[in-house]
């Protein structure tokens, strides 16, 4: 909620003082996306340069020394681990939904003639449209969590 819903408003005014979805769109792709970089990257960088300055201790020998395929290589010099786990299926899920939704977005610009808004039925298909791409994305996600082995590896 602290970054989203700031962002929520700003999408509404968009809107609102556009005659079509483009700044909104901009607006929330923008701002995920600066939310992942520094949410993800900015932790990173701290972990990378502790563990640069620390090195390798007896836990991290316990913990990776036989679960890493690379510890023989790092032993020495201790690295930051980030198990991949699912994170390939499930960029490579995310993005064939997030190519549905631009072909869909495409659609609706092309014959409702706007992203958003429209006629009543376009914007309630299109409510139930989105809402389900992410309901699969999260359903697929999760499947594949608990069951890894029904899915394939990437």
């Amino acid at each position: 909620l602290g970054t989203s819903l700031p962002d929520t408003f700003a999408s509404v005014l968009a809107i609102r003082a556009d005659d079509n979805a483009d700044n909104a769109v901009g607006n929330v792709t923008g701002s995920n996306s600066v939310n992942v970089f520094l949410g993800l990257g900015f932790p990173w960088l701290i972990a990378t340069a502790y563990w640069g300055s620390v090195g390798p201790t007896q836990e991290w020998h316990d913990k990776y020394a036989g679960s890493w395929r690379y510890y023989d290589d790092y032993k020495e010099s201790g690295a930051f681990v980030v198990m991949g786990g699912s994170l390939g299926f499930n960029t490579m899920i995310f993005s064939i939904l997030t190519c549905f939704v631009f072909f869909f977005l495409f659609l609706r610009r092309k014959y409702i003639g706007a992203e958003i808004g429209g006629s009543l039925w376009a914007s309630r298909l299109s409510a139930v449209v989105l809402v389900s791409v992410w309901l699969i994305y999260v359903l697929v996600s999760a499947l594949q969590v608990y069951h890894p082995d029904s899915f394939i590896a990437v």
